[in-house]
């Protein structure tokens, strides 16, 4: 034992003896050497030991990136380097700007973070930035603005995200508009940023001077079935352009017309959704910009939820196909769903008194009477009641009463009409009383998403003049505002409702012409 510390004794005197007087202490001087790139192993190695940063430095930079020694020596700086945290928190969970990582593991995630939060510790500006996208893109909104306001520096890039987190938490209050405006200097100094200030003009996400802009007067309606589109954060604005672009390609796009998309603060569009649920909202927010829109309906796109129409009101969730908003416009047009709609839906709790869609009747499956008769009563009650061939049945004997020597009929098409415009059973009612019946066999558009949409239903909206239209959006308005018992403020948006249907119907005569 005696010897060995002998020898360890000898080992650091001779040390002592080579270092200059200008570096006495040891780790001084070691660092010198690590510095001037004036070293060999065993200084190296002895530096190690000793925990210098520069020798972890230089240790790192001889790894490979990702390996399990470059892995070492990086958590080691990252406990006094902020630029190797950053670099650890990037290997775990990689972050570039408007991109989300793929495939990562919870754990990855938990470890990228921690090593961000870490960088940040040591005052790393840019894993403050990056973390502050992360937060972004998985929506927590709260904790990205935190970040990106502890930042010292204000630079273009951070301004663009500043600017798309105040736009996705909602630009409603006088505040959120200022602290959205502030960013525009800051915007126009990057390609990015000038994108963002015209998207940001072109969506309408801050007033502008223009007060024909404001009130929509820029959009007139070239037809009946005019929808203006809403979406409540960027994303989503550019996806609505991009699913009313897709729609073009459908049969049912030559019968409605959109006002350019707009921007609607998620603050004000106060709807609860679940995944697979339907949207319900309080419709009584649209009253504030109800002057503003021109159209007849109301789109909105929301984050999620159960695509689903509500008088003039449209609502879809983002990540919704062409199909199945082509589905919900059908609604707007006067279809009615060919699957089992919720048991005691109103159209199936009794017989239907007049005609009421496009493709839907709500009628009594047995009828007693001369045939002839009994048709042309059945064919008044059926929207499409002209499109049956008079060669096509609708109706089949059952039996003969010989008392009374009258006919009881079935309703109901043959099956060897099946190619043919007729009275087929439909699954609209199956979980209530009524029968529904509709006009063709197979299952369409109204039935599943990805079917057809019939030809012979865009005839029957040319030929009915879209006399089945959905009310404006006054309506839903009218509607939320009594069911809050505001009666005299309903009032006057059934008016509004009212007015708006009249000259509709004035201008509709000259729109539908060219149907």
């Amino acid at each position: 034992m005696q010897i060995v510390l002998k020898n360890k004794t000898i080992i650091l005197m001779s040390l002592v003896i080579l270092l200059s007087s200008s570096s006495f202490f040891l780790p001084d001087y070691l660092v010198e050497k690590l510095q001037t790139n004036n070293f060999n192993d065993a200084q190296l190695s002895f530096a190690e030991r000793l925990a210098l940063v520069k020798a972890f430095e230089i240790k790192q930079s001889q790894q490979i990136v990702g390996s399990r020694q470059w892995l070492f020596y990086t958590t080691k700086l990252a406990k006094f380097k902020g630029q190797a945290a950053f670099e650890l928190a990037q290997f775990y969970l990689p972050i570039a700007q408007n991109t989300q990582p793929q495939k990562l593991t919870n754990v990855m995630i938990e470890k990228g973070v921690f090593w961000y939060r870490q960088a940040i510790r040591l005052k790393d500006e840019p894993a403050t930035l990056a973390l502050a996208y992360w937060y972004f893109s998985q929506k927590k909104l709260n904790k990205a603005n935190e970040l990106i306001d502890s930042l010292s520096l204000k630079t273009p890039e951070s301004s663009v995200l500043k600017a798309k987190v105040v736009i996705e938490k909602g630009v409603d209050s006088r505040f959120e508009r200022k602290t959205l405006t502030d960013q525009i200097p800051l915007l126009a100094l990057s390609e990015q940023g000038k994108l963002l200030i015209k998207a940001i003009q072109r969506y309408q996400i801050l007033p502008s001077d223009n007060i024909a802009t404001n009130r929509g007067q820029l959009f007139v309606p070239s037809c009946a079935a005019s929808i203006q589109f809403f979406a409540t954060s960027l994303a989503d604005l550019y996806k609505s352009e991009q699913l009313l672009r897709d729609f073009k390609e459908h049969r049912l796009s030559e019968f409605v017309c959109f006002s350019p998309v707009r921007y609607r603060s998620i603050k004000k569009v106060k709807c609860s959704s679940k995944p697979t649920l339907a949207f319900k909202c309080d419709e009584s927010q649209w009253l504030t910009i109800a002057d503003d829109i021109n159209t007849r309906f109301v789109g909105v796109m929301l984050p999620q939820g159960g695509a689903n129409v509500h008088l003039g009101m449209l609502y879809i969730d983002r990540q919704d196909s062409r199909d199945v908003f082509a589905h919900e416009i059908s609604h707007l047009l006067g279809f009615i769903d060919e699957y089992p709609l919720p048991a005691n839906h109103q159209k199936c709790l009794q017989i239907q008194t007049h005609t009421f869609s496009e493709n839907i009747a709500v009628l009594a499956n047995g009828y007693l009477g001369k045939q002839e008769e009994v048709r042309a009563k059945i064919l008044k009650q059926l929207s499409w009641g002209e499109s049956i061939k008079i060669t096509t049945p609708i109706l089949h004997r059952k039996n003969v009463n010989k008392d009374e020597g009258k006919q009881i009929w079935l309703l109901g098409t043959p099956k060897k009409y099946n190619n043919q415009v007729g009275v087929f059973a439909s699954e609209s009612c199956d979980n209530s009383p009524q029968q529904a019946y509709k006009p063709v066999f197979f299952q369409t558009q109204l039935r599943y998403n990805n079917k057809l949409f019939p030809k012979v239903y865009s005839r029957f909206l040319r030929e009915h003049a879209l006399k089945f239209l959905m009310p404006s959006f006054h309506y839903n308005i009218a509607l939320a505002l009594k069911s809050q018992q505001s009666t005299s403020l309903a009032k006057v948006w059934f008016n509004k409702s009212a007015a708006f249907e009249h000259e509709n119907r004035r201008r509709n005569k000259v729109l539908t012409a060219t149907f």
